[in-house]
């Protein structure tokens, strides 16, 4: 394999992975991307847990939705 190649290789790969613009979410353990409005939210058990998702710049939105009973409080830290 010549170097000419092998760089043209490589920035043929660089460019279809740039391109690309895949992101693979899994919000929340959601196995996807949380919902961009109320409608679509993740609904989350109202339960002590650490949930983790994605942050990238073409997905500036996620909703997510706890159902709790009345007179329970909830702390959220970002």
């Amino acid at each position: 394999m010549t170097r000419a190649f092998a760089a043209r290789t490589m920035v043929a790969l660089m460019l279809l992975a740039a391109l690309s613009g895949l992101v693979v979410a899994d919000d929340a353990g959601s196995g996807g991307d949380a919902g961009s409005s109320t409608s679509t939210a993740v609904y989350l058990p109202a339960s002590n847990a650490t949930y983790y998702g994605n942050l990238s710049s073409t997905d500036g939105t996620d909703y997510f939705g706890i159902n709790m009973s009345a007179y329970i409080g909830i702390a959220v830290q970002l």
